[in-house]
């Protein structure tokens, strides 16, 4: 805290002789003679490596104790001070001299001002002002403690937002106390404060978050706006906050590119960057009324004769209707009939893969929860897929006290799907037993009551 700082830099019983170096160090902060040297009172509160990284700046040799190196750099300050006393007890007449030429004032402009080709090329303006965001200063504090910061915004009124290199924590400073020490070789895209999304690494999504500061370095400090976690980030890593598009504002047929989400059962997930992301479903993924499964398309497939599926990969289509395909869980091959697999996803639709869809429609659940469903196939905007009708004449006339056997295939929150026979024989269908159709009383949990394979 800027507290700890003055406290540390409060010596006690200073002598006259180091208040005067330390002054004569500090001088006109606009003057052309740049020391990089902290105070003797400063160099006290560096750590060891700052205090190297001070010598290797001068020149100096690096080996030794901390208090070698101190006695280094305050060696240094005091040649220093003895050279600026020199140019001070210049004749009184050289304070006479007509006023500097255009070539000599450029000279003496601040180092700050005065632009390079290469600092030209990476952004910068002769008129920015003198501190950047990313440039390391050494600020002034109170009139015997400076510190090194980094600047991470300016503030419009002659002051600019910093924190310290030591601690990280803010502060503001009038421009006329800072002294550039070293800027990055190229503008910084972001400032503190400014709304970004950032990559999250360990997921590879990107999230709002908010810039809380930039390193020495260029890379960045952020803070997600879900939990206030502080994460670092590489500015290749932070992009600019989009505004979502509203689902009222989209129509069918409209084409958006986007980036591939995670696949279900009953479709794939898209980015396009709306309020929320949309829905392919396996049937707006291919042309016509049944899918060409081909090489790489995701599918779920039966294995032998067990009734429940298992996600696979197609690895090769032989063109009798059989397939080789590569189980997700195992990696093991296996062939298989088309009319034992159903596509999830195709191909094109890989995780991350970034493609071109067409908007289907908006609908409304129950819940009153929008889905917004997408087609990767124009001219299937507007349509479904055709149901298959089921064959109940065989169950017609049957009286509803009649106990019919059944066999539970699988168990949903309200309610499970029973494969029954009918009574007069014949193929089983599938029918929905409701969840207050079960027991009298509540049910909490329907997995308690029922299991799937159990035969009812």
């Amino acid at each position: 805290s800027v507290a700890a700082r003055r406290r540390r830099a409060l010596v006690p019983l200073v002598s006259l002789v180091i208040l005067l170096a330390a002054a004569a160090f500090i001088g006109p902060w606009p003057s052309r003679t740049r020391s990089r040297v902290a105070r003797p009172a400063v160099l006290e509160g560096l750590k060891v490596r700052d205090l190297k990284d001070r010598c290797r700046e001068l020149g100096l040799p690096v080996s030794g104790t901390k208090a070698m190196l101190i006695e280094r750099l305050e060696a240094a300050l005091e040649a220093n001070r003895g050279a600026e006393h020199e140019t001070a007890d210049e004749p009184a007449g050289a304070s006479a001299k007509e006023p500097a030429s255009a070539e000599e004032r450029e000279v003496t402009e601040e180092p700050a001002a005065q632009l390079n080709t290469a600092e030209k090329l990476a952004g910068y303006s002769s008129k920015q002002p003198a501190f950047l965001v990313g440039d390391l200063v050494l600020a002034m504090h109170g009139e015997d403690n400076a510190y090194e910061a980094i600047v991470q915004r300016d503030e419009s009124n002659g002051r600019f937002l910093l924190t310290s290199k030591a601690d990280g924590c803010e502060n503001t400073c009038l421009a006329e106390k800072l002294k550039l020490l070293k800027r990055l070789p190229k503008v910084p895209k972001f400032i503190a404060g400014e709304a970004v999304e950032g990559l999250y690494h360990e997921e590879q999504i990107w999230y709002p978050a908010r810039v809380k500061c930039v390193s020495e370095t260029g890379n960045y400090t952020v803070m997600w706006d879900e939990d206030e976690e502080e994460y670092e980030l590489a500015e290749a890593d932070i992009r600019q906050r989009t505004q979502k598009i509203q689902l009222e504002d989209l129509s069918p047929g409209q084409q958006l590119r986007g980036r591939v989400g995670q696949t279900f059962g009953f479709g794939t997930f898209v980015d396009v960057g709306a309020v929320t992301d949309g829905l392919v479903s396996p049937f707006h993924m291919h042309k016509g009324d049944e899918p060409v499964i081909k090489e790489g398309d995701k599918v779920s497939a039966k294995y032998g004769d067990e009734e429940d599926p298992y996600d696979a990969v197609v690895k090769k289509a032989f063109g009798d209707g059989t397939y080789l395909i590569v189980w997700d869980e195992d990696g093991e091959e296996y062939t298989c009939k088309k009319a034992d697999m159903e596509l999830l996803c195709v191909k094109e639709l890989e995780e991350d893969a970034e493609v071109d869809v067409f908007v289907d429609s908006v609908t409304t659940g129950r819940d009153g929860k929008r889905t917004l469903h997408l087609s990767l196939v124009k001219s299937k905007v507007g349509k479904q897929p055709q149901t298959k009708k089921v064959d109940h004449s065989s169950f017609e006339g049957v009286a509803s006290d009649t106990w019919l056997e059944g066999q539970v295939r699988k168990i949903q929150s309200f309610g499970a799907i029973v494969s029954v026979t009918p009574p007069g024989g014949g193929p089983a269908v599938d029918g929905l037993l409701h969840i207050t159709q079960i027991r009298e009383g509540v049910i909490a949990n329907l997995g308690d009551e029922l299991e799937e394979g159990q035969e009812v």
